[in-house]
C-alpha cells in the first residue's frame, strides 16, 4: 500500500466518522422531543432523561 492510499484510506475513515457523529447530533433532539414531547406519557416526563 503506497503512501497516497493510506492518506485516501485515512480522509474516507475520517468522513465516515463525521457523518456518524452528525447524524447522532441530530437524531438526539427528535428522539427526545418524541420521548419527552407534548405527546409522551406523564410518566415519561418525570424520567430523568426528560428533565
Amino acid at each position: 500500500m503506497s503512501r497516497r492510499d493510506l492518506v485516501v484510506s485515512a480522509v474516507v475513515a475520517g468522513l465516515c466518522a463525521a457523518i456518524l457523529v452528525l447524524f447522532t447530533a441530530i437524531e438526539d433532539t427528535p428522539m427526545r422531543w418524541l420521548h419527552c414531547g407534548p405527546l409522551a406519557r406523564p410518566e415519561a416526563w418525570a424520567d430523568r432523561h426528560c428533565r
